[in-house]
């Protein structure tokens, strides 16, 4: 996404009224959220950007890149699927 380098960070910061739009239209749970939210936001026309933050990474955390990296391009075809088929009106 443009201007948008790490659209995975789970930080995200929204105002009340746009988060509410933005959520009532979101489907996915898994990884693909952050870039669903994202691309929702932009569609229904909010301003957006990405600013800095200290992040700490879980030495314990374990995600399976390979497996993940599917599941999050199956996410990835599930939004544009939703924008092609209207459902994110």
């Amino acid at each position: 996404m443009p201007g948008i380098y790490d659209t995975q960070c789970g930080f995200k910061l929204f105002q009340s009224q746009p988060a509410k739009q933005i959520f009532n239209l979101a489907r996915i749970n898994r990884f693909g959220f952050d870039f669903e939210v994202l691309a929702i936001a932009k569609h229904l026309g909010y301003n957006f950007k990405e600013i800095g933050v200290e992040w700490n990474d879980d030495p314990n955390s374990k995600v399976r890149a390979g497996k993940e990296a599917l599941r999050t391009l199956r996410d990835l075809l599930k939004v544009k699927w939703n924008f092609l088929s209207g459902r994110y009106k």
